[in-house]
Formats: structure tokens, C-alpha cells, sequence
């Protein structure tokens, strides 16, 4: 097994904060806008018919979710500011953190890890570490490339097979992906 330590940033990325802070500030001025000057009937998707005041409401709440995406994107630049995260690939364990919001980590020794597995959830790439002390992921869109990603997942899964290997040296493994 290589000695080589290999560190990321953990982080959520700023167009993506941009992004929704952006979208959500429109939608909700646009959203409230027409909530407080409609005094028309509103028909959705030719099924669902609302009256003016109907309509109102359902634009209010429109603006409220709009509105919730503009704190969260608030919530998530404090948490790029605040929250120095990081995984850290090294010769005989893994530190990742703890959680979303917690300044502590984890470090998973690569004799520990019982499965690996990766997932791609509406092109949301996500590594699952299944390990004796519970279960950990890393999320693509928190590192700094999906290159990034990519290298991390194949160092992981590499160490844990040379891990294994050392382990038990006839043994195939089929819980490493």
C-alpha cells in the first residue's frame, strides 16, 4: 500500500450557492408580485382551476418555497465560510467528516470498511462507506471537481482492496465495487 496522502475540500460550491440564491430571489419577488396584484383566475395544467383568491394563495406559497431556497443557499454559503471540511486519503485510513454541520471528523481505517458502493442519483454521484462504526458518503458535487471525485473513489476502493488483501491473501472480494 503507497504511503501518499491524498486531501480534498469538502464543500458545496459557490455557482451552485449563486445559482439558487439567484433563481430563489427572482421567484420569490415574481411569486409574491403576482400574489399581492392577481385578480385573475389561474388554471393549471388544464386540470386544476383557481379563483382569483385561490390563485392568490397558491402564488404566496409559491413565493414562500422560492423564499426557503434563498435561506438555504444563505445557510449554505455560511456553511462554505464557517465549515473547513475535507476529505483526507491516507496510507491506512480514510477522514471524512463527521457530518454536513460539524467541525469534527471521522477517521474509517480501511480494515474496517465492510462495503463500498457508488450510486448516481439524477446525475448526483455519491460513494457510500459502509463501515463497523456506521455509514459515511462523499457526494461529488462537495469536491472541488468531479475529476476530483473520481480519483478519490478509485484510491479508496484500491486501498481498501490492498487492505483486504493484506488481510487475507486468498480471499477474492466481492464487497468492494
Amino acid at each position: 500500500m503507497t504511503d501518499e496522502i491524498q486531501e480534498y475540500a469538502y464543500r458545496p460550491k459557490f455557482k451552485t450557492i449563486l445559482i439558487m440564491l439567484i433563481l430563489g430571489a427572482l421567484g420569490a419577488i415574481f411569486a409574491s408580485s403576482k400574489a399581492v396584484h392577481n385578480n385573475r383566475r389561474l388554471i393549471i395544467f388544464r386540470i386544476i382551476e383557481l379563483d382569483p383568491s385561490e390563485a392568490s394563495i397558491f402564488y404566496w406559497i409559491l413565493a414562500a418555497f422560492c423564499a426557503a431556497i434563498v435561506l438555504t443557499s444563505l445557510a449554505l454559503t455560511y456553511h462554505r465560510m464557517t465549515f473547513h471540511q475535507r476529505v483526507v486519503i491516507g496510507p491506512q485510513s480514510i477522514i471524512v467528516p463527521a457530518s454536513r454541520w460539524s467541525h469534527e471528523e471521522k477517521e474509517i481505517e480501511y480494515r474496517n470498511i465492510i462495503n463500498l458502493s457508488r450510486s448516481e442519483i439524477n446525475k448526483l454521484l455519491i460513494i457510500y462507506i459502509m463501515h463497523t462504526g456506521g455509514k459515511n458518503h462523499i457526494n461529488a458535487d462537495f469536491m472541488p471537481s468531479k475529476a476530483a471525485y473520481e480519483e478519490c473513489c478509485e484510491l479508496i476502493t484500491s486501498r481498501v482492496r490492498a487492505s483486504r488483501e493484506s488481510q487475507h491473501p486468498n480471499a477474492s472480494d466481492s464487497t468492494v465495487e
